[in-house]
């Protein structure tokens, strides 16, 4: 199976269109699917992945991503500031541009994000862990509840996964 993937990129790849295939497991892609938005994974690393080949190779891979601990957002800020926001304009969806610009005049320390898509990728990883408390749209996100209940959403999903002991030790 190893040499029909290797023969296969190799033949992709001197046509000009290259092309990978790459093996994993449906367990491993759930995990991945649940650690994605906790470990901030953006499609630059995501790219990574689909140079594995083997299931073997994805496993390791995604183990690595499980290790990896980020800095988290300021997550209670932004949730906040959303609240305030739908407080501010009769419960209508935040649009990101308004959300940005409510953050960097948060007082004593505002929040800056260069690009408007770092603040909307935050938002729908913040969504996605949310267990449907709040949703992160193309161009607008929105609480469902109170921003209390949102972040003790977020704070038991990332919980979840911080008393999770490694990938690497549960193959011990």
């Amino acid at each position: 199976m190893a040499q029909d993937i290797a023969n296969d990129r190799k033949n992709t790849e001197a046509r000009g269109r290259p092309r990978t295939i790459t093996l994993i497991t449906i367990d491993d892609l759930a995990e991945l699917v649940r650690l994605r938005p906790l470990r901030q994974i953006g499609l630059g690393k995501l790219r990574e992945l689909f140079q594995c080949a083997l299931p073997e190779d994805s496993r390791k891979w995604i183990a690595e991503i499980h290790d990896t601990r980020v800095k988290r957002p300021p997550y209670k800020k932004i949730v906040h500031t959303i609240e305030a926001q739908h407080k501010k304009w009769n419960k209508s969806p935040v649009k990101y541009a308004g959300l940005r610009e409510a953050l960097s005049n948060l007082t004593p320390h505002p929040i800056l994000y260069e690009t408007e898509e770092e603040l909307i990728e935050i938002c729908k990883a913040l969504a996605q862990i949310s267990e449907r408390t709040m949703f992160a749209y193309p161009e607008t996100v929105e609480l469902d509840q109170s921003a209390a209940n949102v972040i003790a959403a977020i704070e038991a999903s990332m919980r979840e996964y911080d008393d999770l002991p490694t990938r690497s030790n549960e193959r011990a």
